[in-house]
């Protein structure tokens, strides 16, 4: 018989980083901007800032069995064009082996959660192309979000 994993979504914290730096270079892998390089440090240096800054977003996704198997990073910022805050996800990642959990979608509920109680007023959520789009508008549609805009990217040589 198989063990049901118990999963737990919790807050990130400093000893969280490294797990961090390992799952968001897988992500970029699998995310088609490759191109963009990696570079472990910065990376490092990032995931410290979220973890430390109340702008910022970042909960883990944790197996008891096998530590950090996701997160969800965002950050909260004023429109450019007025004073209206908004939310912004920077990753929404989870190992594709436990992404039937209905944890992982605990993840985006605490980040719609925690925009609310930032005072945003909206939340924008992407979805690689590389990554069954359709399938995760299926899931933002059904928790009342619509598409707002589509993004093209040129790489330069």
């Amino acid at each position: 018989m198989q063990k049901t994993v118990d999963y737990k979504v919790r807050a990130a914290t400093l000893e969280d980083v490294i797990d961090l730096v390992l799952l968001g270079k897988t992500a970029l892998k699998g995310g088609g901007h490759s191109r963009l390089g990696w570079n472990s440090a910065k990376a490092f240096e990032f995931y410290s800032h979220c973890v430390n800054d109340e702008s910022f977003f970042i909960e883990c996704l944790v197996s008891e069995d096998e530590g950090v198997v996701g997160f969800l990073t965002g950050f909260t910022a004023a429109s450019f064009f007025s004073h209206a805050l908004q939310a912004t996800e920077i990753t929404w990642f989870v190992l594709p082996e436990h992404r039937k959990s209905v944890k992982s979608i605990e993840l985006l509920k605490h980040f719609e959660t925690w925009a609310a109680d930032k005072g945003a007023v909206n939340i924008n959520m992407g979805s690689l192309e590389c990554a069954q789009p359709e399938k995760l508008a299926k899931l933002y549609k059904s928790r009342g979000y619509s598409p707002s805009e589509h993004t093209f990217v040129k790489e330069l040589t």
